[in-house]
């Protein structure tokens, strides 16, 4: 069994180094949203639910 490799006062310490870091690109993902996702996720609800009830008859969903 392996030893612990950082301690969690080092864990946080590195996240937060990180996550800092990252701030931009966050940014830039936030920014290349063109659509809500669940805009698009409930023009397909029709389907979703279809195959759903379909999983769901076969028992392959239980």
């Amino acid at each position: 069994m392996a030893g612990v490799r950082v301690t969690p006062e080092q864990f946080v310490e590195k996240h937060a180094r990180r996550t800092t870091a990252a701030i931009p690109d966050y940014v830039d993902g936030v920014n290349r949203v063109a659509t809500a996702p669940g805009t698009e996720a409930a023009k397909k609800q029709a389907k979703m639910k279809a195959n759903l009830l379909k999983a769901i008859d076969s028992g392959k969903w239980a």
